[in-house]
């Protein structure tokens, strides 16, 4: 986490101060990903590499790295209204062909019986 936060900051020429680095790592939320071993570090990576192929207008590319955001499919609840309001076609069509490749990987990992058992939860 602190190596990917390291690697955006200066990706995108941004001044990291070691102060603002240390307040990221004594969050609640950092911690809790370190003691019980969620993913909200994969969240990190995958909004912090969409807002960097945004930012580098490559929207098929950001809508790749969107689609690992159904880790917490909540989230997407904001963020894809928004892309349809403003046309992000490409970004859409990237998200959409990311979350079929998900898709068919957890397919073939879990078979369709996981399916049915997730829906049945």
């Amino acid at each position: 986490g602190i190596g990917y936060l390291v690697f955006f900051t200066k990706r995108l020429s941004l001044p990291l101060q070691k102060r603002v680095l240390l307040l990221f790592v004594v969050s609640f939320p950092f911690y809790k990903t370190l003691l019980e071993g969620q993913i909200n570090i994969l969240l990190l990576v995958f909004a912090g590499e969409f807002l960097r192929a945004v930012l580098d207008e490559k929207p098929f590319r950001a809508g790749l790295w969107l689609s690992g955001l159904l880790l917490k499919p909540q989230l997407l609840l904001i963020i894809l209204p928004a892309l349809l309001i403003s046309k992000q076609f490409k970004l859409l069509l990237g998200a959409g062909i990311g979350t079929i490749a998900i898709f068919l990987g957890s397919l073939w990992v879990g078979g369709k019986e996981s399916f049915i058992i997730l829906a049945k939860l």
